[in-house]
């Protein structure tokens, strides 16, 4: 009987000091698009890290501001006959003091197909729902919503965004510069419509 899931492209793991001590958790901003947005994408053929992302004419990356130390990533696989699918969630804080940014939030709950690019709180950048196997893009998360105002003057009054998807890759690191701010700056060139 023939293998059909061989063990093969697996490394032996020994983490560097800097991966045993990396800070956890996400910072306070995020970038969101829809992948039927994305034009393009490239990974390094060495690192495997995201190094550009295009956007189609017309489209554009978001940004959302929130608090350090509220938000989080989860990942994780599950088995199906088919293979692994690789859980993306990102949990965010959503503040707002507008209608207009309700209203924002409003038309981002109606896409089906979101990806996030997240700040670490290691000084790394991670994609969330982008990167699909073999080159191709992720099908891309959803995204759903709870809070309110609460109770009390001390009580969160926001909307927790929580980011959903199964893939078939991991989120993958980026490296769109030369360091985290070189990787801001990159991601903020997005944000206007692309010619």
């Amino acid at each position: 009987m023939s293998l059909c899931s061989p063990l093969t492209g697996a490394i032996d793991f020994a983490p560097s000091c800097n991966a045993l001590k990396k800070k956890g958790g996400i910072s306070k901003r995020i970038y969101y698009g829809s992948v039927d947005d994305v034009a393009a994408y490239t990974v390094d053929a060495t690192t495997k890290e995201l190094k550009t992302l295009v956007m189609k004419t017309g489209k554009r990356l978001y940004s959302a501001t929130g608090k350090k130390y509220t938000n989080n990533t989860t990942l994780g696989n599950t088995q199906n006959t088919n293979g692994p699918l690789f859980q993306h969630q990102v949990v965010f804080g959503f503040y707002y003091d507008t209608q207009l940014e309700k209203e924002g939030y409003e038309a981002l709950a109606g896409t089906d197909d979101i990806f996030t690019i997240v700040e670490l709180n290691s000084g790394k950048m991670e994609a969330y729902g982008l990167v699909g196997a073999n080159g191709g893009k992720a099908e891309g998360m959803t995204v759903t919503s709870a809070g309110g105002s609460g109770t009390a003057a001390a009580d969160a009054s926001n909307l927790v965004l929580t980011f959903v998807g199964e893939e078939d890759k991991l989120p993958v690191f980026c490296a769109f510069g030369v360091d985290l701010a070189a990787d801001i700056a990159y991601l903020d060139g997005l944000k206007t419509p692309a010619a």
